[in-house]
């Protein structure tokens, strides 16, 4: 008998059939959207976690890179002291590693290895050959810059003292052979006056002119004198005149610019810490802290010395320009601008040329008379 699908029973089957499928794909597309949704979230992770340890491995390599730099900064920093302030010396392999790091291996030596004394023992399996202990090999410094220009102005000032020592002794002889020169004249003079009056063969004008030529021959020997005296004591401040001239010079230009090297430590660059310099930093510096030692110590200093041995005049320069001369050498500092220290400069070289430059003489020299010499007429009168 042929099933009735119009029955109730069969319509329910049918009915709950295709609900339970309804059912089943409504579950499997869920789980399907579940699914999409928890890769999603999962590549969503990923990218985080991604982006995290990104940002680790960055923070690693910035601290890593911090790090470096802050032993390298140390590291400069010692390097640079000890090119300032080191006493010559030995120095340990580290220091002198450093040194030719940052640019200071110049200040560095090492002996050659050599052979030492015999240590008793014989090579390993060769009793006739002798062990030798080695000697040698040790890494010296010569000196801070400090210690170099506290070095150089002691020579500077030892060369200075045989200068002056030389020019003494020189002035000491010229002045005991123009003495006996002196007293050797006067002596034959006063003998002949003395014959020719036991002699009756002089008259009173004779003796007279005769007493009035000793008395003029006496006052030019002494200006003779007072001359070469004079010139002296000028060679001994034209000396550090000339030594400080000669420094100047590299400093700045005939035209009056300041050199290349010296622009970085004038002005802003005076607050430079010295670990960042290079060597020619240092030697720019190094030459202005020369200058300023030997205008204000050895220039200035043997000036003054001189004035209170009544000395009044050096070369051209006259007193106010030499006020002018130790005002700009107080004035000199590296923290002034460049156009000012320029300035300064161009002044103090002024001021080194007049006192390098023959000051002239008060009147023409006369076609008789030698420069500089004093002439009396026979009343005994000042005539040149």
């Amino acid at each position: 008998m042929p099933y009735n699908f119009q029955a109730g029973g069969a319509n329910d089957a049918i009915v709950q059939v295709l609900a339970q499928r309804k059912a089943e794909e409504q579950r499997l597309m869920l789980q399907a959207m579940a699914q999409q949704q928890q890769a999603v979230q999962n590549t969503r992770a990923d990218a985080q976690l991604k982006l995290q340890q990104d940002q680790e491995t960055r923070q690693a390599a910035a601290q890593k890179l911090a790090a470096e730099d802050l032993a390298l900064n140390r590291r400069g920093v010692r390097a640079a002291n000890v090119h300032e302030n080191a006493l010559p010396g030995m120095i340990s392999p580290e220091a002198a590693a450093e040194a030719e790091e940052f640019g200071f291996g110049g200040d560095i030596s090492k002996a050659p290895v050599r052979q030492g004394a015999p240590t008793g023992e014989m090579a390993e399996g060769m009793e006739d050959v002798p062990l030798y202990a080695t000697a040698g090999g040790e890494t010296t410094h010569k000196g801070g810059s400090k210690f170099q220009t506290a070095k150089q102005l002691a020579t500077d000032k030892a060369e200075a003292a045989v200068f002056a020592a030389k020019n003494a002794s020189s002035l000491a002889s010229q002045n005991a052979a123009a003495a006996k020169e002196r007293n050797d004249t006067d002596n034959a003079r006063a003998r002949e006056i003395a014959q020719a009056i036991q002699s009756g063969q002089g008259n009173t004008a004779d003796l007279k002119r005769q007493l009035m030529q000793l008395d003029i021959d006496k006052k030019t020997d002494e200006a003779k004198q007072t001359k070469v005296e004079r010139a002296a004591k000028l060679e001994s401040v034209r000396a550090p005149a000339q030594e400080a001239l000669d420094v100047l010079d590299t400093i700045l230009s005939k035209e009056g610019a300041l050199g290349a090297d010296m622009m970085p430590v004038i002005g802003w660059g005076a607050g430079i810490p010295g670990h960042t310099m290079i060597p020619s930093h240092a030697s720019a510096i190094s030459r202005i802290d020369r200058l300023k030692s030997l205008l204000v110590v050895d220039l200035l200093g043997q000036m003054k010395k001189q004035s209170r041995t009544g000395a009044t005049g050096f070369g051209a320069l006259s007193g106010p320009e030499l006020k002018i001369l130790e005002d700009s050498a107080a004035r000199l500092a590296r923290t002034q601008s460049e156009k000012s220290f320029a300035e300064e400069l161009v002044r103090l070289r002024e001021k080194l040329e007049l006192i390098l430059t023959d000051a002239p003489e008060a009147g023409a020299p006369s076609a008789a008379a030698a420069p500089g010499d004093i002439v009396y007429d026979m009343n005994g009168n000042v005539v040149k």
